[in-house]
């Protein structure tokens, strides 16, 4: 059960006994634990890399205090990490775009002419429709390039589709999930800038969750078609990149413009005359498996508890995934692709790769999904093949889910920023 401290006076009770748990209990027993190397959960892992690591496994998004309050949209922002005790952090959604005159923001309307084929016939079955959405662009250091300028000839571009269990964070600059695309951006030495858009994330606060699949997949159609059509890139180079939930959404969104390239090539000129449909894809931590092929026992999803992730089968990354794959239900997440490329499920037939460029997937060793990426990787590595024009695939010892984000400047996260540089050149 989740949200259930939504209502007060409950949520007050509930946040003043976390404050004083956490301040008299919690963070005195990290300290002591972790002051001990041969006590911490990994041993890479420094002090400070231990205690980050338990302070977001109760402070995120997915964390044990935000498991009980509701996520509530406003016109501007949805609060969607409300502990139980009321506003923890919140961050701007798809309705509306805040106020900065530091963000480059630009709104993209509704293109219900993009959705065709089965993700046509699906959106009906969930009663999703095209919107309007906005998108951010960030430039690259000691760049300052005007809102949908056009490129200059070899210019690549990084279209970053953000992570967050299809049910939290934001596209916006102030984001922490920001720094995503700027370490992509300082990796490539022929991209200047990344674009990102406000999808539509799973509203859980509600008696009937809203936005689920393939919502997000039309968002991220209508962000392509920008890119391509509006400021002129072509999809040669375009460079595709997500982590966790928006890492399978990036794969989402090849597979809809391979299965539906020459029908599209309609309204987006420029897949008639690529060679791919994108430059490349990168691919960090992805949640690839919303079925249930990969809870078996011993499995990363069960045995990486020192990962930040919680038990992904309950609490609110369970209600996210249940509420994300909507009238597909489970039996759709066990066995179709769009959902769950990497799923081994016997019920999921051969997934093909066939039309995809090359890839970059990046897994950490202790992250609850690495057998995902495990598995994603001997999947499309069947049709693309191993190595840089194929699949690149790095495992970060001692990574966690998102560890470049949450250890920005540990060895192991310089090492795969390294290779990912080598794989840009």
């Amino acid at each position: 059960m989740v949200y259930e401290y939504q209502h007060q006076p409950l949520k007050s009770l509930y946040l003043g006994y976390q404050i004083v748990k956490t301040c008299l209990f919690r963070i005195p027993f990290w300290c002591l634990h972790y002051a001990f190397s041969f006590l911490r959960p990994r041993p890479t892992w420094t002090f400070r890399m231990s205690f980050d690591v338990a302070f977001n496994r109760l402070l995120s998004a997915f964390g044990t205090i935000a498991e009980k309050y509701a996520i509530f949209p406003s016109s501007s922002f949805t609060m969607l990490t409300r502990n139980r005790a009321g506003q923890f952090r919140s961050w701007p959604t798809y309705l509306a775009m805040p106020d900065d005159p530091t963000a480059k923001g630009v709104w993209l309307d509704a293109r219900p002419t993009l959705v065709v084929g089965d993700v046509k016939a699906w959106a009906m079955a969930a009663d999703v429709v095209s919107v309007r959405i906005p998108g951010y662009w960030l430039d690259k250091t000691t760049y300052d390039t005007p809102i949908s300028e056009k490129p200059v000839p070899g210019e690549k571009v990084v279209y970053y589709l953000h992570g967050g269990g299809y049910m939290s964070e934001s596209a916006h600059p102030s984001s922490f999930m920001s720094m995503m695309p700027r370490m992509a951006l300082d990796c490539c030495p022929a991209a200047k800038r990344a674009f990102s858009i406000e999808y539509r994330n799973c509203d859980l606060g509600t008696s009937q969750p809203s936005n689920p699949f393939p919502a997000a997949l039309i968002d991220s159609i209508v962000g392509y078609h920008y890119l391509s059509e509006t400021v002129g890139f072509s999809p040669d180079d375009i460079i595709v990149m997500g982590d966790s939930a928006g890492a399978n959404l990036t794969l989402a969104l090849t597979r809809y413009l391979v299965d539906n390239r020459a029908e599209l090539s309609t309204y987006i000129t420029g897949l008639a005359s690529s060679s791919s449909v994108a430059s490349g894809l990168i691919l960090i931590s992805p949640w690839v498996d919303l079925g249930t092929s990969h809870e078996t026992p011993g499995s990363s999803l069960l045995a990486n508890t020192c990962d930040f992730l919680p038990d992904m089968r309950v609490g609110l990354l369970g209600a996210a995934r249940r509420a994300f794959v909507g009238p597909l239900g489970m039996a759709g997440a066990n066995s179709n692709a769009y959902l769950s490329p990497a799923s081994i499920h016997a019920d999921m037939g051969k997934v093909s790769f066939k039309g995809f460029p090359r890839s970059f997937i990046i897994a950490g060793d202790a992250d609850r999904l690495f057998d995902e990426g495990v598995s994603l990787k001997d999947k499309m590595v069947c049709d693309l093949g191993l190595g840089r024009e194929g699949v690149t695939f790095i495992q970060g010892q001692d990574g966690t889910h998102d560890y470049l984000l949450l250890f920005p400047s540990s060895p192991v996260t310089r090492r795969t920023l390294a290779e990912l540089g080598l794989w840009f050149s």
